[in-house]
């Protein structure tokens, strides 16, 4: 397999670029789930606020 550059490149954006599509996609989607959801960020909405 060490002679086979080309096939080990191809082999790595083929698995690479797809994996990190997916993941951004995801973070979008909970992004936009999470800012449609409540009437502001997750930790308000939990209960969890800053007091000075």
């Amino acid at each position: 397999m060490a002679d086979q550059v080309a096939a080990l490149g191809v082999a790595t954006l083929l698995l690479g670029k797809p994996s990190v599509v997916v993941a951004l996609a995801v973070t979008w989607w909970l992004v936009r789930r999470d800012l449609g959801a409540g009437t502001g960020s997750g930790a308000a909405r939990d209960g969890y606020t800053h007091s000075p």
